[in-house]
This record gives C-alpha cells, sequence and structure tokens, in this order.
C-alpha cells in the first residue's frame, strides 16, 4: 500500500490515507468546473455534484487513466478534516473562477496529498502570472474567496456574486457569447489525466466540438489564447480572446453562485429587486424631460407597431400621473417611421431628428430588424439610448440600445424543440419576410432542426407588404411538411392565412407555429378561422404575489376593452417604466448613468421582474406557447419553468461567421437590411 509522503504525515492533512474517499478526504460538495454546465438555452446547471472517483487509498495523479478533481478545488477545511460551512463552498467556487482566468487548477502536483497540503499551507497564486491582463478587481475578488481562514471569506454566495457583477457592468461588450463557444479544449481534468504530473500548457491543447463546453473546457481555451472563430489557432493578436475569456469568467461564475443558491429562480438576480420609483406629488417642478417614441404609424407595419407606440405612451402617462420622473413631467416627441425600411427612410430621418433637433433623453420605439439596423448607427455616434420591444433574430449587441424583445435562443430554438417533442414534427416548412429578421432566425431554426435530426423541406421569403400568397401555398402542399414556421410580419402575415383558410388548409391538416403573430394581427380577422395554429412568445416573470393590476388591464382601461393586447406591446411598455425606473436610481437621465442603473439590477415593475443581462443589455425571458382558440384568442399551453437568459449570438455559429452572414445579406439587397422591392399587384384582367 501507497503511503501519505513525509509531508503529508506532518501537516494538518490527518484524514489523508484513512479511506475517506479521494485520498482518505471527504469530498462531498465539492464545486468545481466540471460540475456547472450551461444547457442548450444558456441555463446554467450542476452535475455530478459529490461525485467522485474512488481508486483505493493511493489515489495518485500521475496514474495512467486515473484522476480524482474535486482535490484540485477542495477548501483546507475539507483538506484537514476541519468544521465546514457555507463559506467552504465558496473557496471551491473561487479556486474554479481561479481556473477559469488562468486555465489550470490554483495548486497542481504529483499526487493528491501534495495538492491538498498545497490548499492548506501554500499562498494562492496570483492568476496573472499566467494571464497579466487579468484586471486586479478580479484578482481580489478570486483572493478573497480563497482565503485561508473562512472569516476572511465572502460571508455568503451572495455578497461574492454581488462584487462579480459590480466588475461585469464594467467589463467591455464581449465579441461573442459565453454560451456560443462551440469549439473548446478539454477539460483540464482530462488534461491532468493524460499529462500525469505535467502542467497544462496553451501549446498542449486540442479542440473539440462535441456539444457545450463545461466551464474548465472554456478557460483552458482562454488561456491557451485561442480565439474561438478559428480551432486551433495560436495566441490572438492583441489578447482579444483574453479578455474575452476574462468577462466570459465572471458571467460564468455569477451562474454558478446563482445555480448553487437557487438564485436563478428568483429572475437570477444576486440583488435586492429595485421596487417601482415611489409616488411623487403630482406638483412636478422642474424642466421637462423629452423622450422619442419612434413607430410605423402608417403602412404595411403599423397593425403591429401602433399598438406599441400606444403602450409606451400608457407607460409615459402614468409616470405623469404620479409626478413624473425625478418630479420632473415626461413629455413624449412622438414620429413616425411611415412602414419605412430602406437606408433613407422616415425612419432614419425621425431618429436624427429625434437626437439631434428635440434632443430627447431616450427614445422607444423600433419593430422591424431592417429599421432599427438603420437607425442604430444615429444612437451610436450620439451616445444615446434606444429601447427596443421587438423579438428578433440576435447577432447584434451595442451599446446603445437596451433590447426588451427576445432573442432566438429564448423564442425560436425553444419553440422547435416544443415542436419536435410535442408534435413530434419532422418536416418543416419555413416562410418569412424577405429581411435580416427571418433569415437569420430561418437559419438557427434550421441548424436546431438539423440537430434534431429533422428536415427543411423548403423556404419562401416575401417582400414587405406582400399580399399574393397564392403561388407559395401551393409549394408548401407538394413539400408536404409536418409544420410551417411562419416569420411573416405586418399585413403579410394576414394575407398568408387567408389564403391557406382559401385553400382549406387548416391547424389539423397543416399547423402553423407563428414567431410574429399576435393578438393585434389576429384581432384584424373577422372571422375565427385560424383556431389550433401555434405561436411561440415570450414574457416577463411576474410576481406572484403582487397586487398591482397586470398591464392588459390598464391599457383596455385607457384604450377599450375592444383592443387586444400583445407580449410586444408589454415589452414596449415596461421598456419606458424600466427606463424611468433606472433614471430614478441614478438620480439623472444622464445616458451613462442610466445604462449604469441598468445592468444587472432586478427591477420589480408593477407585477413582474425584469433584468437587464449585464454582459449584452438584452432581458431575461420566459418562453410560452400559444394556441388560437375559436374566438381568435391565444390560450398558453405551455409556459417555461424559469427566465432564459439572452444569447445573442447563437452556437454552433461564430460571432465571426453570423457577421458575415448578416454581411452578405445587406449586400445583396444593395445597403439595406430587406429587400428594398415593392410587392407586384395583380392587375385584374379586363373582359
Amino acid at each position: 500500500m501507497h503511503r501519505p509522503t513525509e509531508a503529508a504525515k506532518s501537516s494538518p492533512l490527518d484524514g489523508v490515507g484513512e479511506g475517506k474517499g479521494c485520498g482518505g478526504v471527504s469530498t462531498a460538495g465539492v464545486i468545481q468546473p466540471d460540475n456547472i454546465l450551461f444547457s442548450t438555452t444558456g441555463v446554467v446547471k450542476l452535475v455530478d455534484f459529490g461525485l467522485v472517483k474512488l481508486v483505493e487509498d493511493d489515489l495518485h495523479l500521475t496514474q495512467s487513466g486515473m484522476l480524482c478533481g474535486s482535490p484540485l478545488y477542495m477548501s483546507p477545511e475539507q483538506a484537514s478534516n476541519a468544521a465546514m460551512d457555507a463559506r467552504t463552498d465558496l473557496y471551491s467556487l473561487g479556486a474554479t473562477y481561479y481556473a477559469l482566468l488562468a486555465g489550470k487548477p490554483p495548486f497542481q502536483g504529483t499526487g493528491v496529498p501534495q495538492i491538498l497540503l498545497a490548499h492548506v499551507a501554500q499562498p494562492t497564486p496570483d492568476p496573472r502570472e499566467v494571464n497579466p491582463e487579468i484586471p486586479e478587481a478580479c484578482v481580489q475578488i478570486l483572493l478573497r474567496a480563497m482565503a485561508k481562514k473562512p472569516e476572511n471569506r465572502y460571508a455568503s454566495a451572495a455578497e461574492m456574486a454581488a462584487d462579480l457583477e459590480a466588475i461585469l457592468s464594467g467589463v467591455p461588450q464581449r465579441n461573442q457569447s459565453v454560451f456560443a463557444m462551440q469549439d473548446s479544449a478539454p477539460s483540464i481534468a482530462a488534461q491532468i489525466s493524460s499529462t500525469g504530473n505535467r502542467g497544462i500548457s496553451g501549446a498542449g491543447l486540442r479542440q473539440s466540438s462535441a456539444g457545450l463546453p463545461s466551464l474548465s473546457a472554456m478557460s483552458s481555451a482562454g488561456a491557451a489564447g485561442l480565439s474561438p472563430s478559428q480551432p486551433g489557432a495560436g495566441p490572438a493578436e492583441g489578447g482579444s480572446s483574453r479578455r474575452v475569456f476574462v468577462g466570459a469568467a465572471l458571467v460564468a461564475v455569477v451562474g454558478g453562485v446563482g445555480a448553487f443558491l437557487g438564485l436563478r429562480g428568483r429572475g437570477a438576480g444576486s440583488k435586492k429587486a429595485v421596487p417601482e420609483p415611489p409616488k411623487a406629488p403630482v406638483v412636478m417642478s422642474g424642466p421637462p424631460i423629452k423622450v422619442g417614441v419612434l413607430h410605423s404609424l402608417s403602412g404595411a407595419l403599423a397593425v403591429s407597431e401602433h399598438p406599441l407606440a400606444d403602450a409606451s405612451l400608457l407607460a409615459i402617462d402614468e409616470l405623469n400621473a404620479k409626478g413624473g420622473v425625478l418630479g420632473r413631467q415626461v413629455v413624449p416627441v412622438v414620429v413616425d417611421g411611415k412602414s419605412e425600411i430602406a437606408a433613407e427612410s422616415a425612419f432614419t430621418r425621425g431618429a436624427e431628428k429625434l437626437l439631434q433637433v428635440d434632443k430627447v433623453a431616450a427614445v422607444f420605439g423600433g419593430f422591424g430588424s431592417a429599421g432599427r439596423k438603420t437607425i442604430r448607427p444615429f444612437f451610436e455616434k450620439a451616445d444615446q439610448l434606444l429601447f427596443y420591444p421587438a423579438q428578433y433574430e440576435g447577432i447584434e449587441e451595442s451599446q446603445s440600445l437596451i433590447y426588451t424583445g427576445a432573442t432566438p435562443n429564448q423564442l425560436a430554438v425553444p419553440a422547435i424543440q416544443w415542436a419536435t417533442d410535442t408534435l413530434n414534427a419532422k418536416k418543416f416548412y419555413l416562410i418569412g419576410t424577405d429581411g435580416l429578421r427571418a433569415h437569420a432566425i430561418n437559419a438557427i431554426i434550421e441548424d436546431q432542426i438539423k440537430m434534431l435530426g429533422g428536415e427543411v423541406v423548403g423556404t419562401h421569403y416575401a417582400v414587405v407588404g406582400e399580399s399574393s400568397f397564392g403561388a407559395v401555398v401551393k409549394k408548401i402542399e407538394k413539400a408536404h411538411p409536418d409544420m410551417i414556421i411562419n416569420t411573416l410580419v405586418g399585413d403579410s402575415v394576414l394575407s398568408f392565412f387567408r389564403t391557406l383558410i382559401e385553400e382549406d388548409i387548416t391547424a389539423r391538416t397543416l399547423p402553423v407555429l407563428s414567431f410574429t403573430l399576435g393578438e393585434n394581427e389576429l384581432a384584424q380577422l373577422s372571422e375565427p378561422v385560424l383556431a389550433g395554429h401555434y405561436v411561440a412568445r415570450t414574457r416577463f416573470q411576474t410576481v406572484p404575489e403582487s397586487k398591482e393590476e397586470p398591464f392588459a388591464t390598464r391599457f383596455q382601461r385607457k384604450y377599450g376593452t375592444h383592443r387586444p393586447v400583445s407580449e410586444m406591446m408589454e415589452s414596449a411598455y415596461y421598456g419606458v417604466l424600466l427606463w424611468a425606473a433606472a433614471v430614478a436610481k441614478a438620480g439623472s437621465e444622464e445616458v451613462n448613468r442610466v445604462r449604469l442603473a441598468l445592468r444587472g439590477q432586478e427591477f420589480v415593475l408593477g407585477n413582474v421582474r425584469l433584468r437587464v443581462d449585464p454582459s449584452n443589455q438584452h432581458t431575461w425571458k420566459i418562453f410560452q406557447i400559444g394556441q388560437v382558440t375559436n374566438d381568435n384568442r391565444i390560450e398558453v399551453i405551455k409556459t417555461g419553468d424559469a427566465p432564459i437568459p439572452p444569447l445573442p449570438f447563437p452556437g454552433p455559429r461564430t460571432h465571426a461567421e453570423w457577421q458575415s452572414f448578416a454581411d452578405s445579406l445587406y449586400e445583396k439587397w444593395g445597403g439595406n437590411w430587406a429587400n428594398p422591392q415593392k410587392p407586384k399587384i395583380k392587375k385584374s384582367k379586363s373582359k
């Protein structure tokens, strides 16, 4: 039998060699990188918790094929069989954070006793010896979490998470979502197992594309300087990859803390929710605060956008009824985008007017991705905020946009999973508006369908305002799909469904799953003809104990009970309240203060919880599937268990591949983000 070394005998490791699990030490509950995984929707998961490999009493890290991973992240009190509490787990989490930043565990050795002794007696190494670009603030959090004495560590995981999120709010936007890193290095555990007692170096890393990576795999790739978009590449120029992985480590560890404590179930916030701004006297003082409302109030998109403008104006009215913001009246400046989608359009002229002439503090608006893309540069140049309420295609992040709508990983990906699992759909036909949103969402859908073993049997894209769908419906019938996926917008949605009805295609014979069909579009139909078709959508997390009236009640009180309410209208409404709450928290409407107040903070607004992800300024959303009833209402038949984090750049494609995808469409459409052609109008035959 292998005996402990003399160093181990004389150390506080009195449990080593006594048959208590790995090396004789109890390892239950040790947090380590390979225990923390991301699901396909980006939800943080803890797996194999407390499970370790037992290889008799002489477990040795250099044995071929043998490894005990937990000692690499074990606290001093676990290593010495001392009393343990919640701070024990924070030490292991700190050691995991070290691995994320440095690409290797904090302590390594030729055997378990040597590693455990290092955790007890040796000072925590500075990860900047491996990666000099790691910020000082990150190192200080790491050192505090890994303090040898529990009393010198964080008192709680929430306290550690607060410090991490405070840093994250100041980290530059990543050029790729941490969850989209498909190509990654093997886990640290596998590296140690295969290399014996050698240290892990970037040169020895190989990449794998099998599924989503564990955090240890991502940290290894980061330490190696590998560019996520270039498998097997050498060190990235300028260290940009390392900066990305510092940000990734922050996101991942905050997620790990949340998952461990069950904080994700409360909307993923580690801080106390900020309530609505308190009621102020109705009498307001000080200069008014001007804000813009930019939507299509006329044209083909008005059926979808005009209700969004009404929702924003309702929120502004309610703010003023309660005393405004900071005791000042909020004055809306309303501009009609006229459903124009070209680079030179009513949307671009309106954005320029609001920012340069009216000098508004923020703008609430946009619906189509083409419109958003054309006005985005104006906001970035002026360093102002646009609150964008529509669900969209992702593949975008901007410091000047707050996205209150859904990203595809929150909507399209779970919808296809649901259709496959619940309806056993295997063959899909995709139809959408000929613009960036539909093309990108369909590309993501195609990737998901392929991964699930399904097939796309056809696609069709219609120009904005298209109303003639007879020919495409014939093609769909010939393709024999199990389901149609619909991403048409505006009046085209209604025209398409009317054509299906004319051809006697119903939900029973061929169901349609829509991402852009809502209550306002359904209200335009004179007959209840869409019963049985499906709608995918998202909501903000509700507060069950709230006594506040829901948005629908407030909206219909102002505009009439005949007016329907959609999820995008809610996004527009709460976008205004979110801005107001951030202004109140910041004590100013100045854009940088508002942006900082928004990031990473959970707000309670009315009867919903709303959180802006600090890494990309998108909101967390809950997925839902609705089914159209006989009276053309949408009845929810499936609701997700928890809010889904936003991932603007979903895998398996890289950030660079998505950017190239978007750029190719932009060039194809002559410098526009949607096909600028006008729909062809059929001429009636003369007798």
